[in-house]
């Protein structure tokens, strides 16, 4: 929109035009545009707040010139007809605006993460830019400059909420919009969104892919063979199915713990996942879970001994005898406790 201000010699409202004066102008810009303006578009009187007419002053609203790109530095020229002081007569006048900008609003956003795969709990950082036009080749509005609030749901725009805050554009881009990767999934939407009171609302997504986080707990349940199910999980509870081991130390112990000058010699075979004397066995982890074979091991029969002399002594009944097991796996200091039945054959047998 442009504003014509009609003044005499003296910088005062020319009287010579009136509210029944019919005001046509041309537009033309110095700049390359998709579409110029057409002819004579008519001006509209500028009123105040109290709905009068300000002497002299018209407005010149053109829909038809459109610009390509954001321009710097543009030149409008405008040529001005009016009524003439004759009957009939026209005059005109020719005008140039002072150099401005067209700029454009944001229509898209275009978000890049920093990588494509993310553990759970790992720092996510995006850069956004601002853009505008064809969505085949969408330009950056490199004129912006401010600290709107961005908002970031995780998996879809209805999705759990990771980041809301402000974010400062420079040139039309902010980067370093960081966060921690929630849940794993093999393809993960990031939905950006910003609320401006002055573009409305823009949107842009960038998928990526999020394993499980590192080991924070142990696991342990009882199967129905009687062995050690152990599983490890992260900080959200999640399986770490990238967790495959071959040979990790497993270390067995009673609670409450004997003294270490009453342990036995070490285990006969290392590498088993049977628990020797000692309590050590080796087991492997497949998608984050392994197996104790705690039934007909060198630690359940040591268990079985100990328990058959103490009912010896104390004359009780035989019985199921059930402890608590301390389970670590010794390599990545994860514990957890779990109680077993004492059982040295395997069931059928």
């Amino acid at each position: 929109m442009f504003v014509i201000k009609a003044l005499n010699k003296a910088g005062e409202a020319y009287d010579g035009w009136n509210e029944a004066s019919v005001i046509t102008v041309n537009v033309e810009v110095d700049a390359e545009i998709e579409k110029d303006s057409e002819d004579d578009i008519t001006a509209v009187r500028l009123k105040d707040d109290e709905n009068n007419w300000i002497q002299g002053v018209w407005t010149v609203t053109t829909a038809q010139i459109e610009f390509d790109e954001i321009t710097e530095d543009v030149v409008a020229t405008l040529t001005i007809t009016g009524p003439g002081k004759e009957a009939g007569e026209e005059i005109e006048y020719v005008a140039e605006t002072e150099p401005f900008l067209v700029d454009a609003r944001p229509t898209m956003i275009k978000v890049e993460a920093d990588g494509e795969i993310y553990k759970s709990g790992e720092t996510i950082s995006l850069t956004l830019t601002l853009q505008y036009g064809d969505a085949d080749e969408p330009q950056t509005v490199y004129t912006y400059e401010g600290s709107p609030v961005v908002m970031i749901n995780w998996g879809d725009a209805s999705g759990s909420q990771v980041y809301n805050r402000k974010a400062t554009f420079a040139d039309g881009v902010a980067d370093g919009i960081e966060f921690e990767a929630w849940e794993k999934g093999e393809e993960v939407t990031l939905v950006v969104t910003i609320v401006s009171d002055e573009w409305g609302t823009v949107t842009g997504e960038v998928e990526i892919s999020v394993e499980a986080g590192d080991p924070e707990t142990l696991d342990a349940e009882v199967k129905d063979d009687g062995n050690i199910l152990i599983t490890v999980k992260d900080k959200l509870g999640q399986v770490v199915d990238w967790f495959e081991p071959e040979q990790a130390e497993v270390q067995l112990r009673v609670k409450p713990e004997v003294d270490e000058g009453s342990a036995l010699a070490q285990s006969e075979d290392p590498s088993s996942a049977k628990p020797g004397v000692d309590g050590v066995a080796y087991v492997k982890f497949v998608e984050g879970s392994a197996t104790i074979e705690m039934v007909g091991s060198a630690f359940a029969e040591k268990l079985a001994s100990e328990y058959e002399e103490e009912e010896e002594e104390e004359e009780e009944e035989e019985e199921d005898k059930v402890v608590t097991l301390i389970v670590e796996l010794v390599d990545y200091d994860l514990k957890t406790e779990i109680e077993w039945t004492i059982t040295t054959e395997e069931p059928g047998v």
